[in-house]
């Protein structure tokens, strides 16, 4: 018999390439997208968007999860490798340039619906 592997958390959202924050001097992982049934979607996490414009509309930084700070997507995974799907963790973010805060269920990599980080 095979040994079942532990599950993998998830945010379940699509994070933009570094290099675009980087192009703007700040540290964190931008959220590209949040799928509809993600945990992200769930916790209200906002995407980056074009406005009636054209104008880019960044979404929500990522700069920290349960007190961990996160610079980079490798932050990111290290701190959610320190939890299991289903855990609730705080994700601190930067919103429109304002530090806030979201309570985050999380939910289980690879399974379907789910985009991976």
């Amino acid at each position: 018999m095979g040994t079942a592997r532990p599950s993998r958390p998830t945010l379940g959202v699509t994070l933009a390439p570094p290099q675009v924050l980087a192009a703007l001097g700040q540290e964190g992982v931008l959220v590209l997208e949040v799928p509809p049934g993600s945990p992200g979607v769930a916790a209200g996490l906002r995407h980056t968007h074009r406005d009636i414009f054209g104008d880019v509309i960044l979404g929500d930084v990522i700069v920290g999860l349960d007190g961990k700070s996160v610079r980079s997507s490798a932050d990111l995974f290290s701190a959610l490798d320190a939890h299991r799907a289903g855990d609730r963790v705080r994700l601190d973010i930067l919103r429109d340039g304002r530090a806030t805060s979201l309570t985050v269920v999380l939910g289980e990599r690879g399974v379907a619906g789910m985009l991976e980080e």
